[in-house]
């Protein structure tokens, strides 16, 4: 009997080992065997917003810039993998801005560091932008969108294949992440579909009418926030559940977050006013986060302390112009219809009046 019971410890210490593997996607299980996650991303609307600039990109819904909420923290926690490595592989860009664009990017090297140092890992190594992989400038040349975003994104799909053919790059698998306001969906699937090198895509879902549509295919993950890209990273085996807390943990730490609870205040001034979802027929960008902060840590029972109300009660300022300005159109049109009552009341007096006065 004692030994049933040890030898039961010793099988469910052995299950609970190998238990990631067993719900990790075939795929990420083959590309990555023994060998690093190497990150590459996407810049505009996938680490930052790119605001109302539509040849950057379409997410209006957050001021130009601002970096997305959670961002960094899930790109570690990536980088480590499912048995969270403290030496993770810094990340790449590969980005449409053509080479002389896409040179530094010191702002998301300062996110990064700050994710590493958090966390206890060197910010030297894993804070700085290992590799570009750029665009072309010829990939403008389309004054056609439909044809411009394939360019972008067939740039894209050959800078990974180069990459992964190098020969000093042997020991990494890829997980690209990008967005679905340009050609990122459309490169995802083209590397997921033939190269067996790409473990894994994820998808930041900016717009719900995007231009380039593709099938549905394995392994690719659309997502609307960064606690939510988590917690599918962790359900298919890529990173621990700790992984999604310390994501959550960082979005609500975060400028983004920040924004959104000082436009809860109507004493306070609100940096969202001036921003409108011109291009994306999504929800806003406050409330998404709020509600995805909510959703995410009560799936993984992480204790996240109060939460300001789920809907921002501020509008933007352009939507509050509007509205003002019909509801001073409408006490107007009353005001006036008064007016041309009385005077049409008082006409009418008059007039019988004086026909009083003939008879």
């Amino acid at each position: 009997m004692i030994i049933s019971y040890k030898l039961f410890l010793i099988l469910a210490a052995v299950l609970l080992l190998v238990a990631p593997a067993f719900t990790q996607p075939p795929r990420f299980r083959s590309a990555c065997k023994n060998k690093q996650i190497q990150v590459l991303s996407d810049v505009d609307d996938t680490m930052k917003a790119a605001g109302p600039n539509f040849v950057a990109g379409c997410d209006t819904r957050w001021p130009p810039g601002s970096i997305y909420a959670g961002m960094s923290a899930f790109y570690l926690e990536l980088s480590r993998g499912p048995k969270f490595s403290n030496i993770p592989t810094a990340i790449g860009i590969v980005s449409a801005r053509p080479e002389q664009l896409a040179a530094a990017f010191p702002d998301l090297e300062y996110e990064f560091a700050q994710a590493a140092a958090v966390t206890g890992i060197d910010a030297n190594v894993w804070g700085k932008v290992r590799i570009t992989l750029p665009g072309k400038f010829r990939d403008n040349a389309h004054l056609h969108t439909h044809k411009r975003f394939i360019d972008y994104g067939n740039t894209k799909i050959n800078n990974v294949k180069k990459f992964l053919s190098d020969k000093k790059n042997s020991d990494y698998c890829v997980i690209f992440v990008g967005d679905n306001g340009q050609g990122d969906q459309y490169a995802g699937h083209a590397m997921l579909r033939d190269n067996p090198g790409v473990a894994a895509v994820f998808i930041h879902n900016v717009t719900a009418n995007p231009i380039l549509k593709v099938p549905d295919i394995d392994n690719l993950f659309l997502f609307r926030t960064y606690p939510e890209a988590a917690y599918i990273a962790y359900k298919n085996g890529f990173i621990p559940k700790d992984g999604v807390r310390k994501v959550l943990e960082s979005t609500m730490l975060s400028i983004q977050y920040k924004q959104c609870v000082d436009c809860l205040d109507v004493n306070k001034p609100c940096v969202l006013e001036n921003t409108v979802p011109r291009f994306n027929k999504i929800d806003g960008g406050c409330t998404t986060l709020f509600h995805s902060i909510v959703n995410i840590a009560s799936k993984i029972d992480h204790e996240h302390g109060e939460l300001p109300s789920l809907k921002v009660s501020r509008l933007p300022a352009v939507i509050a112009a509007g509205l003002m300005w019909l509801f001073m159109c409408w006490v107007l049109n009353w005001v006036l219809f008064i007016v041309l009552s009385a005077a049409l009341i008082f006409f009418v007096d008059r007039q019988l009046a004086k026909r009083k006065k003939t008879e």
